[in-house]
């Protein structure tokens, strides 16, 4: 089975808790979806990221929106002050949504970009992301918009989810798709919030700048401290499949809303979503042979940091375990920037592991299935 390709396209907008706590014990089970469905998620199950939902969105599509973000606070622990803004599919009442956005966005004194007034009322980010999945709705080949996560200059964010049809039942695919796209967003808030570098300061008298200097100072230093593309998206990929994956195989969260003839069940580990990637690392490797992981970004194809990416995060997952990540790395990249924190993450320098990462990545596929065999992190 080639792997859908809603699958790797959520990544293209892309362990330890964090201090406000975790858990995955049996605290876990209050992600199992209520019965029935169609009536309200108790309050005292919701989870702490607060969530928007345009209006004409139903209850039961909120439920499990809510019951799915709760499972991955329970994984990694909520992430303060970060938001979620669910669009629907009536362009109308996205306008009515955006307004609210907008509300929030002047009240809490945070970026609003996508508040600027535009005299094509389409071109709104809500009212577009409503008229993509509106006639995404129509096909099972169209994915729609992409979710996306946008961090503020002050600590957390927020995350734009498109309207989840697997959820809502009206798409002929698992639910696994959107939960997917909701982890796989999620983490990047977490990431945000283990970087901590809202607070770094490029240099001592960082403080006496002001205005739009201050603020493109403070950009450009935090860019410079960031991860590379391929590291970013491709941890956030790995940790939401794996977790997804897992969580569903348990009955952690909801499988209740899958729909038509896509089995879900065909990639029941993270090892086998990596196997069904390999199609198209070799894909890429044949259209351009002298791709490296170091520029990735030069590739012409889009899709490439993230593809390679999966595979160097499970890489150095095999070498180090998941848990030095956000236990080691992230928390060490505003003091040393992020190629001295993966040296001491990881016991070597990024130059050797690209170098060994790009001979590894071409060995032949048969050999590529037995690391995979031999090495499960799952």
């Amino acid at each position: 089975m080639k792997l859908h390709k809603k699958y790797l396209s959520i990544a293209l907008i892309g362990l330890v808790c964090l201090p406000a706590g975790c858990g995955q014990g049996g605290s876990a089970q209050s992600a199992i979806p209520p019965e029935p469905t169609t009536t309200t998620l108790p309050a005292d199950q919701y989870p702490q990221t607060q969530i928007y939902f345009a209006p004409d969105i139903d209850l039961m599509t909120r439920d499990r929106v809510r019951i799915t973000v709760a499972a991955a606070e329970e994984i990694w622990g909520p992430v303060k002050d970060l938001e979620m803004w669910v669009t629907g599919l009536d362009p109308d009442a996205a306008l009515t949504f955006r307004d609210e956005f907008c509300v929030i966005r002047k009240k809490t004194e945070t970026e609003s970009m996508y508040c600027d007034y535009k005299e094509d009322k389409n071109t709104y980010l809500f009212v577009d992301f409503a008229n993509q999945s509106k006639e995404a709705s129509k096909t099972y080949e169209d994915d729609g918009p992409l979710a996306f996560f946008q961090a503020f200059s002050k600590p957390s964010g927020y995350i734009v989810l498109p309207y989840p049809h697997g959820l809502a039942s009206k798409w002929p695919v698992p639910s696994e798709l959107d939960q997917v796209t909701i982890f796989h967003e999620y983490f990047h808030a977490v990431q945000e919030a283990a970087r901590n570098l809202v607070e770094a300061k490029p240099f001592a008298d960082y403080e006496l700048m002001t205005g739009w200097m201050k603020e493109a100072t403070k950009t450009f230093f935090k860019y410079d401290l960031l991860e590379p593309r391929w590291f970013m998206e491709g941890l956030a990929i790995a940790m939401s499949e794996n977790y997804v994956l897992r969580l569903r195989k348990e009955g952690k969260i909801d499988v209740e809303s899958d729909k038509g003839t896509y089995k879900p069940d065909l990639t029941t580990t993270f090892s086998g979503f990596l196997f069904e990637t390999l199609y198209e690392v070799g894909e890429l490797l044949e259209a351009e042979p002298n791709l490296r992981l170091k520029t990735l970004t030069d590739s012409e194809n889009g899709r490439t940091p993230y593809v390679f990416g999966i595979w160097a995060i499970n890489y150095l997952m095999v070498e180090s375990g998941p848990d030095v990540f956000l236990n080691t790395f992230y928390p060490a990249i505003q003091e040393l920037g992020w190629e001295k924190a993966f040296s001491q993450a990881f016991g070597k320098s990024i130059d050797q592991f690209y170098t060994d990462f790009d001979q590894f990545i071409r060995q032949p596929q048969e050999d590529l299935v037995q690391f995979l065999i031999s090495s499960r992190v799952d």
